[in-house]
């Protein structure tokens, strides 16, 4: 019967505002450079460093990208592991854990920041659909009507790091940066980020394909 329709279109209607309301965080990049004389395919094992003051912060972020990494074929370790524990971290430092292990590439993660963005969003103007019944158990029939939402001030937050990938030597292969949006925790922001950088890397040929 068109009530009972009408009835499960509502119900699945609210299903979905449900779980749009609970939308994960999302990342992007831009400033991307990949050195064009960098020719010699994906690296087979990267050394992980955090940049942060964040002890907790850094280890667990180094831990992600080392998991991300390997689960190609390429081969990572986490600074903490091998790397001197002191701060700041300098040339002779990373050049010492560089020469000890042996890796194809140094991928050092630095956090920039977190701010608050407002962004307008404008009104608009559609037409939806206004159903009604003419008499109780009769036909449903549609009229039109205009609706207008009115504009609105969105705020959003964003979490920015950059990341930076370096041959054995100390030079630049690959360059990002991070604008991670509305994170929930510093968990979901390493997730989302993680991901986001592994995918590009395994894209540009600088590490091995993720499996799956």
């Amino acid at each position: 019967m068109a009530i009972a329709h009408l009835h499960r279109t509502c119900l699945a209607l609210v299903g979905i505002a449900l779980l749009s309301g609970g939308c994960a965080a999302t990342t992007n990049l831009s400033n991307m450079w990949k050195d064009p004389q960098f020719k010699s395919g994906p690296m087979n094992e990267v050394l992980v460093m955090a940049i942060d003051s964040s002890l907790g912060f850094r280890r667990n972020l180094e831990d992600g990208l080392v998991t991300a990494i390997t689960e190609g074929k390429t081969r990572a370790l986490a600074w903490y592991t091998v790397g001197s524990t002191a701060r700041p971290v300098d040339q002779k430092m990373i050049e010492a854990a560089v020469e000890e292990t042996g890796v194809d590439g140094v991928l050092v993660a630095r956090f920039l920041g977190q701010k608050e963005v407002e962004t307008y969003v404008p009104g608009y103007v559609q037409t939806a659909p206004a159903p009604y019944y003419a008499a109780p158990y009769s036909m449903m029939y549609a009229d039109w009507r205009t609706v207008y939402q009115s504009g609105y001030v969105r705020t959003d937050t964003v979490t920015r790091m950059q990341f930076m990938l370096y041959s054995p030597k100390g030079k630049v292969v690959w360059t990002g940066t991070s604008a991670t949006f509305n994170p929930a925790s510093t968990k979901e922001l390493r997730k989302s980020v993680i991901r986001r950088v592994i995918d590009e890397l395994a894209k540009a040929g600088l590490i091995h394909e993720p499996a799956g």
